[in-house]
């Protein structure tokens, strides 16, 4: 089995079964960058709070800091 053929688990079942609690911290493989696991299952990286794949790109400087209302950074066109 590959990785992408395993079983998928929610972020936040890691939580509710207790296998992640808060306050952990998690790196990255190189340990360049370190965020903390939050009660509400946030993923705090300095000042910025978001998901676990939210902040994964903001450590990995593929996305911005901030995300508009509809989580993305720019404004969307209306169609037509």
């Amino acid at each position: 089995m590959t990785a992408r053929d395993a079983p998928r688990v929610a972020f936040s079942e890691l939580l509710e079964r207790g296998m992640i609690t808060p306050g952990t911290r998690l790196v990255d493989s190189r340990k360049r960058h370190g965020a903390l696991v939050r009660a509400d299952g946030a993923i705090m990286l300095g000042d910025k709070v978001g998901s676990i794949h939210r902040i994964g790109a903001v450590a990995q400087g593929s996305a911005p800091a901030t995300a508009g209302p509809s989580g993305t950074s720019r404004p969307r066109r209306a169609c037509g």
